[in-house]
């Protein structure tokens, strides 16, 4: 894969790369550029804050001040039909649990989690 620095992200602009994101990591640009050209990638799995050097969060919870997206995270949107009651859901760091449903099929609200959601937004989460 060639190397194009618009695809890099470092702790400034960490919080635009989505977790679950296909990335490759480094501390520094060496490895970075060689790992790139080495296709050597993995998810994303969380982002650290801002008072962390190495903001970005690989496998074994390795943390590194580089990112390289490769591609945006793989999303299937979650419908109201794919919940029951008790189970969980997320959205960025937020984990809740499916409270109550709404059968009517004319309403855009079907799911009480945190609070009553609408299909567009359900569709944002993912199910645990």
């Amino acid at each position: 894969m060639d190397f194009n620095k618009k695809n890099v992200f470092t702790t400034l602009n960490a919080d635009e790369v989505k977790i679950g994101s296909k990335v490759v990591l480094a501390n520094n640009l060496e490895d970075l550029i060689d790992r790139v050209e080495c296709e050597i990638i993995e998810t994303l799995q969380s982002i650290n804050g801002i008072e962390w050097t190495g903001r970005f969060v690989g496998k074994d919870n390795t943390n590194y001040n580089l990112c390289y997206l490769v591609s945006g995270p793989e999303h299937k949107s979650l419908k109201w039909t794919d919940l029951k009651v008790g189970d969980k859901i997320k959205y960025e760091k937020i984990t809740a649990m499916v409270v109550c449903i709404n059968h009517k099929p004319e309403s855009d609200f079907h799911i009480k989690a945190d609070r009553w959601l609408t299909d567009k937004e359900l569709a944002e989460w993912t199910k645990e």
